[in-house]
């Protein structure tokens, strides 16, 4: 597990150092501009200034906002998500997860949950990522 849990960092690590100026802010805010930016990826690449680099970008900001709080091998938590903010998510990344895979969870999620587009672009992400690569009931519980 532990080998795992060093080679899905690795890989994500690998993923961010990749993404280059992904660091700036994706002004990237809710539902619809997300998927907006993940159709344009998945229509027209992630080339530098287009609107699928946003997309890239948002997911590698999403990871790296995490990263002193993440602990390699434990599956992301999500918190303070739906109306009233009392809701999480939670998921467990997989060892490699392309940009245009994201993407196509991301546009495919909202096709099927309309009213997410409506929602924080973080919530719509998550909410996808928790469906796409869900916690084991041990995992939700807090326990490895």
């Amino acid at each position: 597990m532990k080998k795992r849990a060093s080679l899905a960092f690795g890989t994500i690590l690998a993923v961010v150092l990749a993404a280059g100026g992904a660091w700036a802010a994706t002004d990237v805010e809710d539902g619809k501009d997300l998927v907006d930016t993940c159709t344009a990826l998945l229509a027209e690449g992630t080339s530098a200034g287009s609107e699928g680099e946003r997309c890239k970008n948002f997911l590698v900001n999403m990871i790296m906002a995490q990263k002193d709080t993440l602990t390699i091998g434990q599956p992301f938590r999500a918190e303070r998500l739906g109306p009233d903010e009392k809701e999480q998510a939670c998921f467990q990344l997989p060892d490699s997860l392309p940009f245009a895979e994201f993407a196509r969870q991301v546009t495919s999620y909202s096709e099927r949950n309309p009213g997410m587009v409506r929602r924080p672009a973080y919530e719509l992400a998550a909410r996808a990522l928790e469906q796409a690569y869900p916690c084991s009931e041990d995992e939700m519980r807090g326990r490895p």
